[in-house]
């Protein structure tokens, strides 16, 4: 009797079971692509695309920016801070938006709007906008800042 024709055959499995086991695997993995996305993988999506089409329409922008004023970096550095700082706000604003349906109704199914900072929020950013360009006076330019800011908007 040859060893190797007795390791091999009893090493294999019987065809019948490896093949039921990759059936089954075939089976789950068709029903789990089938089943269709929960809301909130859609918000999740829809955020990320939003964020990301607001960053490629400021940097391009700011790029621009500087190729038309080479000898002046000043507005395309002011607005894509500006920018920055709009991607920001909008980042934050999209994860309060998350949770308004968890916390803004209470236990007796009142709408409680008592934590809605939305305009706050806003204003504390141009305030910053205002303040680092007072800080950094002659090198960022405010009036370039806010469209900049304002580019989630769009």
């Amino acid at each position: 009797m040859d060893p190797s024709s007795s390791s091999s055959s009893s090493s294999s499995t019987p065809p019948s079971s490896s093949s039921k086991f990759w059936e089954t695997q075939r089976t789950l993995l068709g029903s789990s692509s089938s089943l269709p996305p929960t809301p909130a993988q859609l918000y999740n999506f829809r955020t990320a695309s939003l964020l990301t089409t607001t960053l490629s329409l400021i940097l391009p922008t700011a790029s621009l920016l500087y190729v038309l004023i080479p000898t002046n970096p000043s507005p395309s550095l002011s607005f894509l801070l500006g920018g920055l700082l709009g991607t920001l706000y909008l980042r934050g604003l999209t994860s309060y938006v998350s949770t308004i349906g968890k916390s803004a109704i209470n236990d007796l199914g009142e709408v409680d709007l008592s934590d809605a900072g939305g305009g706050f929020a806003r204003f504390a950013f141009l305030a910053l906008m205002f303040v680092l360009g007072k800080a950094a006076e002659g090198k960022l330019m405010i009036g370039v800042m806010i469209p900049g800011f304002f580019m989630y908007q769009v």
